[in-house]
């Protein structure tokens, strides 16, 4: 490269097309980004019963994290799990449950909450595939 051509200024165009493609990676990681489900975000305690300690007489939310699909979906601290799925929380195993616990990856599972008011409510949740 000569002194002369590397003093030479671009032509406009090819500095408007390297700033186009440079917008266009910006926009695609952040709409990458937004895709992306947010963490699940909520604790329990679980409360048992019988003679075994084996029912569950409840489960309630201890704790909501910040910016999490729980507290999109309205969940707070006190409220009480009433249904996972299809199956009914309260009166049920803790074995049986223990299987509605998790989540897997891409598949929505839906939770129906109960608010200390009374007022119940429907969250879908769904884990983000790597987390």
């Amino acid at each position: 490269m000569t002194a002369a051509t590397r003093d030479k200024p671009r032509p406009p165009y090819r500095l408007a097309a390297l700033g186009l493609a440079v917008l266009a990676l910006v926009c695609a990681s952040r709409s990458e980004a937004q895709q992306r489900p947010k963490k699940i975000g909520f604790s329990v305690q679980v409360q048992t019963s019988g003679l075994t300690r084996t029912t569950v007489a409840k489960i309630v939310v201890t704790q909501v994290a910040p910016d999490s699909q729980a507290q999109a979906g309205g969940v707070v601290t006190g409220d009480e799990l009433l249904r996972i799925d299809s199956t009914i929380v309260p009166g049920n195993s803790v074995f049986a449950l223990k299987a509605h616990m998790g989540f897997e990856p891409g598949v929505p599972k839906s939770v129906t909450f109960r608010h200390a008011d009374g007022a119940q409510f429907n969250v879908v949740f769904v884990r983000s595939p790597g987390s």
